[in-house]
C-alpha cells in the first residue's frame, strides 16, 4: 500500500515510527514537498487475525462455561432424585446433551486453532 502526501512547506516532520521506508521529493521550484510511505500492513493483518482468534476463543470459553454449568446443575439433579424416575430422567437427558455440547465445543475450539495456525503459517506470522 502507498500513501502519497503533498505539503505546501520546505520542511515536514515525518512519523517514521510504524511504518516501512520513508521517500522525499523536493521540487524547489514549486515548493512542494512531496513524501509517500509504503505501508507494511502485515501488522495490521496480524493484529486483525489475533484479534478475531481472541474474540472466537473467548466465545468458546463461555459456551463451554454454560455447558458445564448445565451439566453439574443437571447432575445434581440426577443425584438428588432420590428414587423419582422423572427426575432422574429429566436429569440424564440434559447431561447427556451438555456431555455432546461439550464434546462438539471441544471440537470447535481444536478446529479454530488449527485453521489459525494454518493462517499463522500462511501469513509467516
Amino acid at each position: 500500500m502507498l500513501s502519497i502526501f503533498v505539503t505546501p512547506v520546505m520542511a515536514v516532520e515525518v512519523p517514521t515510527e510504524g511504518f516501512g521506508s520513508t521517500k522525499y521529493l523536493t521540487n524547489e521550484d514549486t515548493k512542494l514537498n512531496i513524501w509517500w510511505v509504503e505501508d507494511d500492513v502485515s501488522g495490521i493483518w496480524d493484529g486483525l487475525v489475533t484479534a478475531i482468534q481472541n474474540w472466537l476463543n473467548f466465545f468458546l470459553a463461555i459456551m463451554w462455561l454454560i455447558a458445564l454449568i448445565v451439566l453439574i446443575r443437571w447432575g445434581i439433579r440426577m443425584l438428588t432424585a432420590g428414587g423419582n424416575e422423572d427426575g432422574y430422567n429429566a436429569g440424564r437427558k440434559y447431561v447427556k446433551n451438555a456431555a455432546i455440547w461439550l464434546a462438539i465445543i471441544g471440537f470447535s475450539w481444536f478446529v479454530v486453532s488449527a485453521i489459525f495456525w494454518l493462517v499463522g503459517i500462511a501469513t509467516g506470522a
